[in-house]
């Protein structure tokens, strides 16, 4: 196959050196024209008519572009189709394309590519999983309503709604959806430490059960609670230490209880990895003796020296040695909360420790600001993990990632061809005072995940004369543009900047306050 990328001419230098990396057959021609993004469709067709088409399979303009390609086929006679947004990418279409990956009229190739790699990973996976669930045999798993836990099968996502008595029926059907939306299996209802809330976990239970069928959790020690929850029809509960299983095992004995190796009316919390495996495994034998069956190992995961990560992960690797029939749970939000630090890489790295040590189960929350979307990074990178170990590969290049800030590929686009002499280097300039057609207050709708932008005359500063609201900066200010709402260049570029500001807020949920810096 051999290709004709079109280009416009300040980026043909930047273009060419991607076409060449890429190790294809891609010739460049560059229209009469400084900016690629701005070519019309008379401007590139004009142009190829000058040009030997005829020998080329296929030709890419460039991904800005907001036209339909196939304008250019019906005129030129050769199949074409939008390019990468930029060039950088071009190695990567490369492989797409020799893998008999398709182009759109339509669509940036880079996007196409990166839904169609999404497309595949998932339906690999599925693919897995379901080979897996087929090859189960009893005794590997758990079953918690329609769900199967095992070590054999994707670890699944425990979210724990944090002190759900003090919410309203409205937050924690709210929260609820959001933690399986974005991939919870479990839903568990955590209790308020030191009060006793049991009359109000039935109507917890019932209001949950509305939305979904999922397994529900209870995340207490109060015996109380755990009794109240077991006659409210309760799935799991977490956890119980070894007072609670000589106190309350006839109550639990058809649940599945997660077990912690702890005693805690004797004060008995041994840290140290050897004396809580020896725990662990004496509060089993216990359960059992008992009649609870349905039953998963929690070691404690501790946050880092307080008193010790590293001790918790070697009381898992040891314990899991020792019982490698027995179901692990762990949970990794205390972790997360407790350092000061983004939660999409430190959860990728618990999730990827948990699936090394055979994890069944993973609890997490999102209790603070800081961890918002821990549950889809912790369903993200569990994909991730499932596949690195049936693929025995790295956990990388499989088709999803947990960027958010960071790129996999730095994309450096610079002239380096300009004139020096005519460099004017500007700093501490002075924004005019205003605008005589009004100004715009703008703020983040949380609740709706888009951005607003409110207009003010200067007769009436309490009252706006609209509210745009939209999902992208584009969006908003072609829609100030069209009611007239700017007069002034400085304002326009303003009010532009601002709202890409909310953009990149909303997209990596950080907060936004207008005329403040993002970072």
């Amino acid at each position: 196959m051999r290709y004709l990328l079109v280009t416009g001419e300040l980026a043909r230098g930047y273009v060419l050196r991607y076409a060449k990396l890429s190790g294809e057959n891609f010739d460049v021609t560059s229209v009469p024209f400084p900016v690629a993004a701005l070519l019309s469709p008379k401007n590139i067709i004009n142009h190829l008519r000058k040009i030997d088409v005829k020998r080329y399979d296929m030709i890419l303009i460039p991904g800005l572009i907001r036209w339909n390609a196939k304008i250019v086929e019906d005129a030129v006679g050769i199949p074409t189709y939008k390019g990468p947004k930029d060039a950088a990418d071009l190695p990567v279409i490369a492989e797409y394309l020799k893998k008999g990956g398709k182009l759109s009229y339509t669509k940036p190739a880079c996007e196409l590519v990166g839904i169609e790699s999404t497309k595949d990973f998932i339906k690999e996976y599925n693919k897995y999983v379901k080979k897996d669930m087929a090859e189960l045999k009893k005794g590997e798993y758990i079953k918690v309503r329609n769900l199967f836990i095992s070590k054999k099968l994707p670890i699944r996502i425990m979210a724990e709604i944090v002190d759900a008595p003090k919410r309203t029926k409205n937050e924690l059907l709210k929260i609820a959806s959001q933690y399986i939306k974005n991939g919870a299996d479990i839903i568990d209802i955590g209790m308020v430490a030191g009060e006793d809330h049991s009359k109000d976990i039935p109507s917890i239970i019932n209001e949950i059960r509305r939305i979904s069928d999922v397994p529900l959790s209870i995340d207490t020690l109060s015996e109380n609670e755990i009794i109240s929850a077991v006659e409210a029809g309760i799935d799991i509960i977490v956890s119980l230490d070894r007072s609670l299983i000589k106190s309350i095992h006839d109550v639990v004995k058809n649940n599945v209880c997660v077990i912690i190796p702890y005693d805690y009316s004797e004060n008995y919390f041994p840290e140290e990895p050897d004396d809580r495996v020896r725990e662990m495994e004496e509060n089993i034998r216990l359960a059992r003796k008992y009649g609870i069956k349905k039953f998963l190992a929690d070691l404690i995961v501790n946050p880092i020296h307080t008193p010790s990560l590293l001790k918790s992960i070697v009381s898992f690797y040891k314990f899991s040695i020792r019982n490698p029939d027995i179901q692990l749970f762990a949970g990794i939000g205390n972790v997360t909360e407790l350092i000061d630090s983004d939660s999409h890489g430190v959860n990728a790295l618990l999730v990827g420790l948990a699936s090394e040590l055979g994890v069944s189960i993973l609890l997490t929350t999102e209790a603070s600001d800081k961890t918002q979307g821990s549950v889809k990074e912790v369903s993200t990178a569990v994909k991730m993990m499932y596949m690195a170990k049936k693929k025995k590969v790295y956990p990388k290049n499989l088709g999803i990632d947990l960027f958010v800030i960071k790129e996999k590929r730095m994309k450096r686009f610079e002239y380096t061809e300009y004139p020096k002499n005519k460099v004017i280097t500007v700093q501490n300039k002075t924004i005019p005072d205003y605008d005589k057609a009004g100004f715009f207050k703008i703020w983040i709708d949380w609740d709706k995940k888009r951005i607003c932008a409110m207009h003010f005359n200067w007769k009436d500063f309490r009252n706006p004369d609209v509210v745009i609201c939209g999902y992208s900066a584009t969006d908003i200010y072609l829609e100030i543009i069209e009611r007239g709402l700017i007069s002034e260049h400085t304002h326009a570029a303003y009010i532009g900047k601002e709202l890409e500001k909310a953009e990149i807020a909303l997209k990596i949920n950080r907060s936004y306050i207008q005329d403040s810096p993002l970072f």
